[in-house]
């Protein structure tokens, strides 16, 4: 659709994956403080280790104890700023699909926000 960001460089795209691959994987470790880690330097400095916690295991159940993860779609906002379409699937058998919004920052790419735009339950065939 004309108008729409373009899909992201293949090296940002695998920056924003090492992201959401890094952060998924301190949760499976129950390091919160890791995951937050993964978080942009504005939303860490908005949030407790506790409230934080608390947001991913009350809204976002999925990454909390993620068993997997795609990224569906990823698009270049500008050179500092993207989005990404991502499935993660739970250890409950509960498929999400988040949006996530990811900066560029020194560390490399980091979460700046996610919301749940979908969740089904998977089928096990």
């Amino acid at each position: 659709m004309a108008g729409d960001p373009p899909p992201c460089a293949p090296e940002v795209l695998a920056g924003v994956d090492a992201t959401v691959t890094g952060q998924l994987a301190a949760f499976a470790d129950g390091d919160v403080r890791a995951a937050l880690g993964f978080a942009s330097e504005s939303f860490q400095a908005s949030v407790t280790l506790k409230s934080f916690r608390a947001i991913i295991e009350e809204g976002y159940p999925e990454v909390a104890a993620a068993t997997g993860h795609a990224i569906l779609d990823c698009r270049s906002l500008d050179a500092e700023n993207a989005q990404a379409l991502v499935s993660v699937t739970g250890a409950g058998g509960t498929t999400a699909r988040l949006g996530y919004r990811f900066v560029l920052e020194p560390e490399g790419w980091r979460i700046d926000g996610a919301s749940t735009l979908a969740r089904a339950e998977v089928q096990i065939a």
